[in-house]
């Protein structure tokens, strides 16, 4: 790759660069002849070497490559008030599952296209340094990976557009960090303009540390005392499901406190301290469990149970801390 930044104005930036990709795949297959069978011999056979043609190798081994060429440019725009406009676009790629790659295929690439605008802000309160942004975005990907319940795994689909927001804002201090965010976005595909499944349309996130001495002035084997503590929440919104369905949204208190007396340290660290019991990730499919005396095709809701509260104790003796 080869980037540079030039400033033409004292108020302009601009940053860019180029990446020359390259992508070789070498992919055998162990069960090529997978389902094939011939007339008369056996049917449970899991990779048969032989089929209605006749005898043949099991197993195929298929070979392509591709490249590609992926710039990038951001343009920031100094604006009064410590504000800053940025702008970006840029073409990326990501390499195709080794389960559809043809022989000599000439571009086994995802090409993916994203651009992104917005607002950033950046500004000192006497001792605590404030940063913020909002940024809207875009991006393409010509063939997406989504789950498919039929396959048990990632497979592909048609391309997706994906438009949404992202607000951050963060704040240090002589004692504290805090840093939050939160992201929407709108996942459609492209032929039928229907929802991505199982993508979240709203992401929020904080994160809260607090640290320093102990007041008072607490000493431990002559070295003085010090604290640390932190709260993390975080809120997943309803995710879209087939069948026009939505998962529940899911909110989740996470916290943390520590000693520190010189190179050794104690705490203590809860996940879902709140022990909230709601599902990790959710499906909507048909499936059949001989719940029933007759099987049934009408889709049903599934879920994947999320972890209950889980508090860990540690003891850290760090030999290199400076004085």
């Amino acid at each position: 790759y080869l980037d540079a930044e030039l400033k033409p104005l004292s108020i302009l930036t601009l940053r860019g660069g180029i990446r020359q990709d390259y992508f070789d795949y070498n992919v055998l297959d162990n069960c090529q002849s997978a389902g094939n069978y011939a007339i008369g011999l056996p049917l449970n056979v899991n990779c048969p070497s032989f089929d209605r043609g006749g005898p043949r190798e099991p197993s195929r081994r298929q070979t392509a490559t591709g490249q590609l060429f992926a710039p990038k440019l951001t343009a920031l725009l100094a604006l009064p008030l410590d504000l800053t406009f940025t702008a970006s676009a840029g073409l990326g790629g990501q390499s195709m599952d080794a389960r559809y790659i043809s022989q000599d295929e000439r571009s086994p690439i995802i090409k993916l296209r994203a651009a992104e605008a917005g607002l950033l802000f950046r500004r000192h309160f006497g001792d605590v340094d404030f940063t913020s942004r909002a940024v809207g975005y875009y991006t393409h990907v010509d063939q997406d990976l989504i789950f498919n319940q039929n396959a048990g795994r990632l497979t592909l689909a048609s391309a997706t557009t994906r438009v949404g927001v992202v607000g951050a804002v963060r704040a240090t201090g002589r004692f504290f960090d805090e840093a939050a965010s939160v992201t929407t976005t709108n996942p459609r595909y492209e032929d039928t303009h229907a929802l991505v499944p199982y993508t979240p349309l709203v992401i929020g996130r904080s994160d809260t540390a607090f640290f320093g001495a102990i007041p008072g002035n607490w000493h431990l084997f002559e070295q003085r005392l010090m604290g640390e503590a932190g709260l993390g929440l975080s809120y997943i919104g309803k995710r879209s499901l087939p069948f026009s369905q939505f998962s529940d949204p899911t909110f989740q208190v996470d916290a943390s406190l520590g000693l520190r007396a010189g190179p050794v340290k104690v705490g203590v660290r809860a996940t879902n301290l709140t022990n909230q019991q709601f599902a990790s990730s959710q499906f909507f499919y048909t499936s059949n469990f001989n719940s029933r005396a007759y099987p049934t095709l009408t889709p049903a809701a599934h879920f994947t149970a999320a972890a209950p509260r889980i508090v860990l104790l540690t003891l850290e003796l760090d030999l290199e801390r400076e004085h």
